[in-house]
């Protein structure tokens, strides 16, 4: 059974914990602490509530972390991580088809409850850009947008997300604005699981001024932050920065004996670990009017185009 369909099994936390225990092999005796014991049956059978602080006493016990927990307690298609893997990986294989039916849950969200809005408005920017409609968004959206995120109070993962997402249908005005606030916010605090997104938001704004020949501003997003920030796990947004930063260099004839040499290295190195990413810098090689022949790439890579 998968972990999905397992976690779905159990209806309410109390059965979750259950399970646990029991896999754990512990007793109620051991992981009550300084709950009643009959508080804790009372949990596990009848699906009693409990406080938050109570039932990360009982877990300690168990060496289950809550995050853990609750994840396994909530595997909807309502919950964000959940519905944020659907939306991605729709877009990256272009399925317009299921972008479409995902949009459909969200078709009548107003601005009245922003994390719906702002979903859709994320579905919507997806599926503009597999269509290569090239729309800003509205005044109005965008006015919207820098509202939300501009507010006072910290950036979770939810913030994160959204604004990685939507920054490259913004203006340069709005991202100056954004930019800068989420830099801050970030210093003041954050959780490691919002790192990728904090850093796929530099490398969404560095890729689209690239597209639009702004090498300068394209360096500037990426100078912003230090990649050696970025943990060993999430080893494919290093590459895309570095990708993107020697490309950039490339453009603007910085070092250009060195930084073919970086390339063509990272580029035989993409080839062997993930080939269809090695293609996927190629394609993005050409569409800057790169040419790849000019990295003194292999004959086999040469060849394969």
């Amino acid at each position: 059974m998968s972990a999905k369909s397992k976690a779905n099994a159990y209806p309410n936390g109390g059965e979750l914990f259950r399970a646990i225990r029991h896999r754990r092999r512990l007793t109620i005796k051991q992981v009550h602490g300084v709950l009643h014991k009959t508080a804790v049956s009372h949990f596990e059978n009848n699906g009693s509530d409990i406080r938050v602080t109570n039932l990360m006493t009982i877990l300690k016990p168990t060496f289950t972390e809550p995050q853990e927990f609750f994840e396994l307690l909530d595997q909807t298609n309502n919950r964000l991580r959940s519905l944020s893997i659907q939306i991605n990986e729709a877009y990256q294989n272009m399925d317009v088809d299921q972008l479409e039916k995902l949009w459909l849950r969200f078709a009548n969200a107003s601005k009245e409850d922003p994390p719906q809005y702002l979903i859709k408005l994320v579905i919507e920017n997806f599926l503009k850009d597999i269509r290569r409609e090239k729309k800003p968004f509205s005044v109005e959206a965008e006015d919207f947008i820098q509202d939300y995120l501009l507010a006072s109070g910290p950036w979770f993962f939810f913030e994160y997300y959204v604004y990685a997402n939507l920054c490259y249908s913004l203006s340069k005005k709005a991202n100056d604005r954004l930019v800068r606030h989420m830099l801050k916010e970030y210093s003041h605090f954050h959780l490691e699981s919002y790192s990728e997104l904090f850093f796929t938001a530099f490398y969404n704004l560095s890729t689209m001024y690239l597209q639009h020949s702004d090498y300068q501003a394209a360096l500037a997003m990426i100078h912003l932050v230090d990649v050696d920030q970025l943990k060993a796990n999430v080893l494919y947004m290093r590459h895309h920065i570095i990708f993107i930063e020697l490309a950039t260099s490339l453009l603007t004839q910085q070092d250009v004996p060195q930084t073919q040499e970086k390339l063509r290295l990272l580029l035989k190195t993409t080839k062997m670990v993930d080939p269809a990413l090695y293609d996927l810098n190629i394609e993005w090689l050409t569409s800057l009017n790169i040419d790849p022949n000019t990295l003194t790439v292999t004959p086999e890579s040469t060849a394969a185009q």
